[in-house]
Parts: structure tokens; sequence; C-alpha cells
């Protein structure tokens, strides 16, 4: 008797040895999903009038409305690039010259874009990237897509917005819009790190240096 109560201590503590290891695992683990909530935020450099030239600060801002400097960007910049789920998980990134702002609503339309709209029938979660490259800014609206089949008012005021811009042979199969979760602006390093900060004027002069445009030849001709 005396020799079983000798073996009782040493399973208790490897009992509590165990409990604290499965302890500190699940504390890790609530660490480390914490940390990827954290990090999955839209995060937007600061204006480079508002910090110290060459400082590298950040800051979240989030938003869901559509304003007018959204709509002039992506008038501007006549190309985005959309973002859709595979059916293996696997990323499918698209440019749309059809992105387009209609009573404060996202649309974009189904011209040849057969495997954004499998996508999205399939998983309804969507990204979209819209930079006017001479501003070097633009936004990032996340949300969720609904696809509107022909007969729906929304699809024909978008089609017929198409077909009267490229013309009338321009097939218009979807009309998709977009219900955004979060719109977060994007800032390219010219505006944050730049030493003396440089104006939008000057930012925009030196790329259209870079891209040998002229000003005259980079006014939105509302192309879709």
């Amino acid at each position: 008797m005396h020799g079983s109560t000798r073996n009782v201590p040493p399973v208790i503590n490897e009992a509590r040895r165990g409990e604290m290891r499965q302890l500190a695992f699940i504390s890790a683990m609530v660490s480390l999903v914490a940390s990827f909530a954290t990090a999955a935020a839209p995060i937007l450099p600061v204006l480079a009038s508002d910090v110290p030239a060459g400082s590298n600060h950040f800051k979240r801002v989030i938003m869901t409305e559509i304003t007018t400097d959204m709509e002039a960007i992506i008038k501007q910049a006549m190309l985005s690039f959309v973002a859709t789920v595979n059916e293996d998980g696997t990323p499918s990134l698209s440019p749309k010259a059809s992105l387009t702002v209609r009573d404060g609503a996202l649309y974009f339309a189904d011209i040849a874009s057969p495997r954004t709209i499998l996508n999205l029938k399939r998983n309804p979660a969507v990204e979209i990237n819209v930079v006017d490259v001479f501003q070097r800014r633009g936004y990032r609206f996340t949300g969720r897509a609904v696809v509107l089949p022909p007969g729906n008012d929304e699809f024909s005021m978008i089609a017929d917005w198409v077909r009267a811009t490229n013309g009338s042979e321009y097939p218009v199969d979807h009309v998709v819009r977009i219900e955004p979760t979060s719109i977060s602006p994007l800032l390219s390093p010219a505006h944050v790190f730049a030493d003396p900060p440089r104006s939008q004027e000057e930012i925009s002069d030196t790329y259209r240096q870079k891209y040998a445009v002229t000003s005259g030849l980079c006014k939105p001709q509302g192309t879709a």
C-alpha cells in the first residue's frame, strides 16, 4: 500500500504538466489568431504632409460609402483589377474597364469574364483595386458581389452604358453590383516618403513624364 501511495504524486504532477502544456498551446493559438485579425484590417499610409519627411507611420481607415473622390478616381483610372476566389481556393485576378458608380453603387459588366462570374456565383467574396497611375493613389473595395442577370433594371442601366460607350456589338452577359464591407485608400510611397514632401500636382507631373504622356492625353474618356 505504501508503494502505491508513493507512485501517486508523479502521476498527479504529470497530469498537471499536461494541463499546463494544453493551456500554453491554447494561449499561443489565441494570440496568433488575434495577430492575424489585426493584420487583416486595411492599413493606409498617412499622407506625407501629415508626418515628418522620411518617417514610416500608418493608420487604419475603413469606409463603406462611395465618395465623389472615389468616383473620380474610378473615372480617371479607367482600369481596375477584380480579385475573386477559384474553386480550389487560389486567387483569380481579372482586369475590368467597366467599373462604374451609379447612384452611389458600384458596378462592373461581364463583357468577357466567365471565370469571374463563375467564381462569384459560387463565392461572392470580391476585392477591387483601382489606382490612378499618374496621381499614384486609389482605393481598395472589399465586399460581396451580386450577379445581376438580363432583364434586371440595374443590368439594363449598365449594359446600355457599355454599349453606348463602346458599340452595340459589345456583349454584356451579366452585371455585377458590389456591396462594400470596407473601402480603404491606397497611396504609393511617392506620397509618404518623399523628402521634402511633394504636392499631388508635382507627383502627377513626374509620372506623366515617366510614362511619356502629356496632361491633355490623361483625361478620362469614359471607356468601358
